[in-house]
């Protein structure tokens, strides 16, 4: 069980990590929801793009003891990787 939260603690360990950085430093991010949008969502569309490409290049996968197979974000990231696998086929016939 453990296995399966462990990304998750990651995660919130994270997030303890940097909110007490908010009153300390008075810098009112959460305050500024749409600036905090606006920065995160490159960086979340980047390196998810970034992972759907090293999946689907054979680079790294997920371990199946840890990764819950029923999850919709495993099945859309698979079928993202299938859609670039797909793609590079179409591109490069001779390979």
């Amino acid at each position: 069980m453990w296995l399966r939260l462990s990304y998750v603690a990651v995660l919130v360990l994270c997030l303890i990590g940097a909110l007490w950085l908010e009153p300390l430093l008075k810098v009112n991010v959460l305050r500024r929801w749409r600036r905090l949008v606006l920065s995160l969502l490159p960086t979340l569309i980047l390196f998810g793009l970034w992972d759907i490409a090293a999946i689907a290049a054979g680079h790294w996968s997920y371990d199946p003891r840890a990764a819950d197979r029923d999850r919709a974000a495993r099945s859309a990231a698979d079928r993202g990787a299938a859609l670039l696998r797909d793609r590079a086929d179409v591109r490069d016939p001779g390979v």
